[in-house]
């Protein structure tokens, strides 16, 4: 995942869903994505920081 130049420290990236081309692929995809989600989720909120965005 690449994250943007102009993006902050508190910028977090997350894959985009996507079964043909995305980091996952096939019927169970989107159970991973969710994961991903999820532990982006609680990176954040062990620093004590706010979700403004999704």
């Amino acid at each position: 995942m690449v994250k943007a130049e102009w993006s902050s420290e508190n910028t977090h990236v997350i894959p985009i869903p996507n079964n043909f081309r995305g980091k996952y692929r096939g019927a169970n995809s989107g159970k991973k994505y969710v994961m991903e989600v999820e532990k982006c989720i609680k990176k954040i909120k062990s620093k004590k920081e706010d979700l403004v965005d999704l």
